[in-house]
């Protein structure tokens, strides 16, 4: 095979495994972003859900994480008539205690 073939050859091969990789990119993104725009939809008024953040700030910087207080939920529904149900999650491997009883959530 000639030189200048080969050379081509590399070249279409290159440019097809690169608009391979940028279509599968575009592809992946997509499907991302439509979970993420779409994720409580199948939910009845899933208009009026919300998730509770709290905010960290320290040296300048912020950060938002789900996490609140577990007296947070049954407060906000009591002073607010518009929260009609909350529900709150504990994430495994925790510890949750009720009264005189642990109990380890796996």
């Amino acid at each position: 095979m000639h030189p200048t073939l080969l050379s081509l050859a590399i070249i279409a091969y290159v440019a097809a495994t690169g608009l391979s990789l940028a279509i599968a990119s575009c592809l992946v993104l997509g499907m991302y972003l439509r979970n993420e725009l779409t994720y409580d939809r199948h939910f009845a008024n899933y208009d009026r859900i919300y998730r509770v953040e709290t905010e960290f700030r320290a040296d300048g910087r912020s950060q938002r994480v789900a996490l609140a207080s577990g007296a947070l939920a049954p407060m906000l529904a009591e002073e607010l008539a518009d929260v009609q149900a909350y529900v709150r999650f504990t994430p495994p491997g925790s510890w949750l205690t009720a009264t005189d009883r642990v109990i380890r959530h796996d």
